[in-house]
């Protein structure tokens, strides 16, 4: 402890001792440290130097010595023409200087500064038009060289801290044209120097202020701040703060740079614009105003890194750039504004193109209403790789304003659409290329309420559609427009594209079309193709009609179309697939096996300057398909026709008619029509024109047909003939080339004549042209005669017509005939034609058949009932004349209860019989007769008549002309004793010789009557006789053949 005591005593007093001796050196040199301090500085600038007070101190600072000069000044003389100094220029001042030295050096006659510190001082710093600076003299101009034999002392000079404070420069150059004041409201600073090493340190903030640089607006800045804190050792400059402030702009640094034989750098920049309008005022306004740039607004963030060597390559850098709130207008052009962008760069690990990449986080800009965003990434600049997303909002109303009006009339509405796509940029675009950018691109395009007007070209309305695109596939959805010129509408239409293959070259490529619908709301088309290697096309149709043709109207000429109105409806649906090189060949294939039709019309009417082309309450429905057209429920009014057609079916149409086909033909049916004229029907029969035969070989018919079905008439008129209520039913076959069917007709009138129910059954062979039935009628009116059950056999050719059991019931009794019509030449005709008669009253048929036209006996004077067994007729006709000369007839008639009343030639045979006054009335019981007809008279060989007053035999003959001539016998016996029983029963010749023999004669319109003879009574015989035995030789009716064939079907 008492060691401990002793040291501690020893210890202080060698600190007091020295505390003292550095207080009395300091005192006893003070005076000969400032005058060396200043004759030092004196000697060193040349030039006046002075200071209010100088002040010396070992103890303020202590260890070290401090020097403090108040108001010390430098200046510079001026000098006249004979270099007398007229005055001085100050050039620096500093209100207060400090310098800090090393006590211990300066006891050694050494000055080691350890701290300056300047307050309150200011600098000029100037030079003039010539170049030179105010502080030029203070550089010795003496050039004579001076060798220093002695060694340079080595330079060591440490300066732990220099600070300035509230220091200002003044900076002018009338070169530059350059001006500027710096203010230093505080900074510090250390060096450290050797002859090998440098180090040095400043912190602190520096204002310029009232700059001025030629041709700049650098007056307009106020002030720029700046703040730092940087160093300096081993040639690298560090900068832990440096920092810019320009009012309009901002700039932070912080990093270091190494300077050598290479410069290498390791910074992090950043620039800050809070303005982009204010920095407009420092751009050259000639500038602005080439370029028509203006109304610029926005704020503007800028960074970087730096890190690397500087030379003849760039170092890394990783660059941003932001932009906030933003806007320019460029010359004519709208403001774009509400500009937004984020953007990134580096040069990566290489530092070359390949590893330069440039990131796009976002672009945003506003200009008239639209709107557009673009985000994106490009890398490797020497094969540059890109990767873009955009999105655009386009106000086409608010934009037409900045279009020029030669290209659209009208123009509006919205429009969003959205890109994105990525690649590879080659050095020329390729097949490869093309196909990588398909695969790697997606866009979406949205249209609302666009409308549009290019001259007269496309006038558009309310057209809205989305559009989307992605890996070779195109979407079209919601598509819909409005075409005001033509009154029509797209409705939601739709398509969907998909790519394949080489889309540079269409041999290569293929194209699927998966859906696709268009159509208005009156029509719609639907289905999907595909287009392969630009050669094989496959489709599946399905389209929809539903057409107003009130609507149409407008689109139809006016010189052919006068109005039409109704509605069309169709649906439409095929598929298929043909090669483009071989279209026709494949294409009825399609059409006729692959496709389906069906077709509807609703209450159409046309009116149309070609009359033909209209048509009335037109309805039904067409279908095909399958090799089949069925036609159901179609009806209308076509030229005054009513029609309808309930169902028909056409089978294999196309491949037997059409394509020559092996197969059958196959139409069933069932029609209707109203009233039909055959006037009408007659102008759509059109002559056939003289063609020359063609010389081309025709190619065989290799299909056959089956026409099976009904049809129903409600009339048909032929000139005055009017046919009612028409129903037939029909197969024609070409197999066996037969026509098979039956035919009802409810009512047929012609003048006077009424058939009812007539229903035949036919069949007609199509290689003779025969046909062959069975007829049947109801009843039937011809004058005033009303004939039943009529029913018969026929068969009719080209040359001859047969009707065979033609039996009718009528005028109280029945008959059965048979005709033959056989057409010769030169409008010829014969006819055969045999009958019976049965019980068929004469008065009845002379009366409802009006006398037949003939006034020489009427039905008043006549009565009975005739029956024949044998009526056997054969007569030529030409044209519509009967050739008399050439008609042969024979039959038997037998009248009973019958009478003759008023007939002329019997009353004037009273005259000749006596006893009777008049005949006036002949009632007989029975007459039996025979006539024939040769050439044009009817003969009569033998006739007996029982009558209430006598018995008669008569003979004779009467032409087709007024003439005739008879012969009759008259049994006195009965007129005498009036016996109820005939002289007739007894043939012989004494009771003829009893008779009283009269003849009468006509000839022209004249009669006469008288006793007969026996010679021309003979001469009547033999002439009858004769002419009989002509007819029998001539004509045989025995063969004549009415077979129709007909029974058997």
């Amino acid at each position: 402890m008492k060691l401990f005591i002793k040291i501690l005593k020893i210890s202080l007093l060698v600190f007091f001792i020295t505390l003292t001796t550095l207080l009395a050196a300091g005192w006893l040199l003070q005076d000969r440290i400032v005058r060396f301090a200043m004759e030092e500085m004196g000697t060193t600038f040349g030039a006046p130097l002075a200071a209010d007070k100088v002040s010396f101190s070992l103890i303020s600072d202590f260890p070290q010595a401090s020097l403090k000069f108040d108001n010390i000044w430098l200046g510079r003389y001026q000098y006249d023409e004979s270099n007398e100094i007229l005055g001085t220029d100050t050039l620096a001042k500093f209100q207060r200087l400090y310098v800090s030295l090393n006590a211990k050096a300066l006891m050694d006659d050494e000055i080691k500064i350890q701290d300056v510190k300047i307050e309150d001082g200011f600098v000029l710093y100037a030079i003039d038009s010539t170049g030179a600076m105010s502080y030029d003299y203070l550089i010795p101009v003496d050039t004579t060289a001076i060798v220093d034999e002695e060694a340079s002392a080595p330079l060591d000079l440490t300066v732990d801290e220099i600070s300035l404070t509230n220091f200002k420069l003044l900076y002018s150059d009338d070169q530059l044209k350059a001006k500027a004041n710096v203010f230093i409201p505080e900074l510090i600073a250390t060096v450290q120097m050797d002859d090998i090493n440098l180090s040095a340190t400043a912190n602190g903030k520096v204002e310029l202020s009232k700059l001025k640089f030629e041709d700049t607006k650098a007056d307009r800045v106020e002030k720029i701040d700046l703040e730092f804190d940087v160093s300096y050792a081993a040639d690298t400059v560090f900068a832990q703060l440096f920092k810019l402030d320009a009012g309009d702009v901002t700039m932070d640094a912080k990093g270091k740079v190494f300077v050598g034989d290479q410069t290498y750098t390791d910074l992090s920049l950043s620039v800050f614009a809070p303005s982009l309008a204010a920095l407009t005022k420092y751009a050259p306004e000639d500038m602005l105003k080439e370029y028509g740039i203006s109304q610029v607004s926005g704020q503007l963030s800028m960074s970087t890194q730096l890190k690397g060597i500087v030379g003849d390559e760039l170092p890394f850098y990783d660059a941003n750039v932001d932009l906030f709130k933003a806007s320019i207008k460029y010359q004519d052009y709208p403001l774009v504004y509400n500009v937004e962008l984020k953007t990134s760069a580096t040069n990566g690990k290489r530092k070359n193109n390949s590893t330069t990449s440039i990131g796009l986080k976002t672009f945003k800009a506003d200009c008239s209403g639209n709107h557009i965003e673009l985000s994106g990434q490009f890398s490797n600049l020497d094969k540059l790789n890109f990767n873009l997303i955009s999105k655009l909002e386009l106000d086409l109303d608010a934009s037409k304003a900045y279009i020029p009006d030669s290209l659209f009339k009208s123009l509006g509405g919205k429009i969003i659409a959205s890109f994105s796509t990525k690649g590879v940029m080659p050095d020329s675009v390729d097949s490869q290329f093309i196909e990588t950018m398909a695969n790697n691109t997606i866009a979406h395009i949205k249209a609302d309420n666009i409308h549009l007007s290019i001259d007269s070209v496309i006038n558009i309305r309310k057209l809205s559609a989305q559009l989307g695109y992605q890996t070779k596939e195109i979407e079209i959805k919601n598509l819909n427009a409005y075409f005001p010129d033509y009154k029509q509408s797209l409705v939601n239409n739709s398509l969907k594209l998909q790519l394949s293959g080489d889309l540079m070259n269409p041999d290569k490529m293929h194209a699927n079309i998966p859906s696709f619908n268009f159509g208005n709301k009156n029509a719609r088309l639907r289905g999907s193709a595909s287009f392969k290697d630009g050669k094989i096309f496959a489709f599946d149709l399905n389209s929809h009609l539903d057409l107003n043709l009130k609507e149409l109207k407008q689109y139809a000429p006016d010189a052919q179309v006068k109005s039409m109105k109704g509605k069309f409806i169709a649906d439409i649906k095929s598929r298929g697939q043909f090669h483009i090189d071989s279209i026709e060949s494949q294409m009825e294939s399609i059409l006729y096996d692959q496709t389906s039709l069906n077709i509807q019309f609703k209450n159409i009417e046309t009116d149309m300057t070609d009359t033909l082309m209209n048509i009335q309450n037109l309805n039904g429905r067409i279908q095909m398909a399958n090799q089949v057209i069925q036609i159901d429920d179609l009806s209308g009014l076509y030229q005054g026709i009513d029609f309808a057609i309930e169902k028909t079916t056409v089978s294999n149409p196309f491949r037997t008619a059409i394509q020559n086909q092996p197969g059958t033909l196959k139409v069933d049916g069932i029609y209707r029509f109203g009233d039909l004229d055959y006037r009408i029907l007659g102008a759509f029969v059109s002559e056939e024109e003289d063609t020359p035969p063609s010389q081309e070989e025709s190619e065989p018919t290799r299909w056959n047909y089956e026409i099976t079905g009904q049809a129903f008439v409600q009339s048909f008129r032929y000139d005055n003939i009017i046919i009612k209520g028409i129903e037939t039913d029909y197969n024609i076959k070409d197999a066996t080339n037969l026509i098979k069917g039956n035919v009802k007709i409810d009512q047929t009138l012609y003048d006077q004549t009424i058939i009812n129910n007539l229903s035949t059954k036919y069949v007609v062979d199509m290689t003779t042209y025969e046909t062959k039935g069975k007829l049947a009628i109801t009843d039937m009116k011809y004058e005033d005669a009303w004939l039943k059950e009529i029913s018969a056999l026929y068969n009719v050719n080209d040359t001859v017509y047969t009707i065979d059991q033609l039996k009718v019931k009528g005028f109280g009794g029945e008959t059965n005939s048979s005709i033959k019509v056989n057409m010769k030449e030169n409008d010829e005709m014969e006819i055969e034609m045999k009958s019976t008669i049965a019980n068929l009253d004469i008065r009845r048929l002379m009366k409802e058949m009006k006398n037949f036209d003939q006034t020489e006996m009427t039905y008043e004077q006549l009565n009975g009932v005739v029956s024949s067994n044998n009526f056997f007729l054969r007569m030529t006709m030409i044209g519509d004349s009967i050739v008399y000369d050439d008609m042969r007839m024979t039959c038997d008639l037998t009248f009973e209860d019958g009478g003759i009343y008023q007939y002329p030639p019997v009353q004037d045979m009273a005259q000749y019989l006596r006893k009777v006054d008049n005949l006036d009335t002949m009632s007989f019981k029975t007459i039996n007769t025979h006539m024939f007809l040769f050439k044009d008279a009817v003969y009569v060989p033998r006739t007996y008549v029982v009558t209430s007053i006598f018995d008669v035999d008569v003979i004779g003959m009467q032409s087709f002309g007024e003439d005739y001539r008879y012969h009759v016998g008259v049994n006195l016996g009965q007129v005498l004793g009036k016996k109820k029983a005939s002289s007739l029963d007894d043939d012989s010749d004494t009771k003829r010789k009893k008779m009283i023999r009269v003849k009468a004669e006509g000839r022209k319109g004249k009669y006469k009557s008288g006793l007969d003879n026996p010679k021309d009574r003979d001469a009547m015989k033999l002439k009858v006789k004769t002419q009989e035995k002509i007819l029998e030789f001539r004509f045989q009716p025995q063969f004549f053949n009415f077979d129709t064939g007909a029974d058997k079907i």
